[in-house]
């Protein structure tokens, strides 16, 4: 459970104004919200148990993942993933430097 407690997304106001992704529906959702994205890249966790929240699955359904349904998750974004970051400071640098419009962090 701390991967989904600690992981949330931020996104660039600059971009989005206050209008911008608020789920992970939102943040698997490229035609809605446009835009580069970054994901961790180093703690498969995180990043799947944000693909199973972005598949629609309530929150107490979430764990224990399933590992083959969060992985097709994944594929649907993940050719819209500019940037795996490898720590939470990269995360944000990201953001900070408008090398993404939004990720997730921790």
């Amino acid at each position: 459970g701390i991967s989904y407690t600690s992981v949330v997304l931020i996104y660039r106001t600059d971009v989005f104004g206050d209008k911008g992704p608020k789920t992970w529906a939102d943040f698997w959702d490229v035609e809605k919200f446009p835009g580069r994205r970054a994901l961790s890249g180093s703690q498969a966790t995180e990043t799947l148990s944000v693909a199973a929240l972005a598949k629609g699955l309530p929150i107490d359904k979430v764990y224990p993942v399933d590992i083959d349904g969060a992985l097709q998750s994944v594929d649907k974004v993940k050719g819209h993933i500019d940037a795996w970051w490898t720590s939470g400071a990269q995360a944000m640098q990201l953001v900070k430097d408008g090398e993404v419009d939004m990720a997730s962090i921790w």
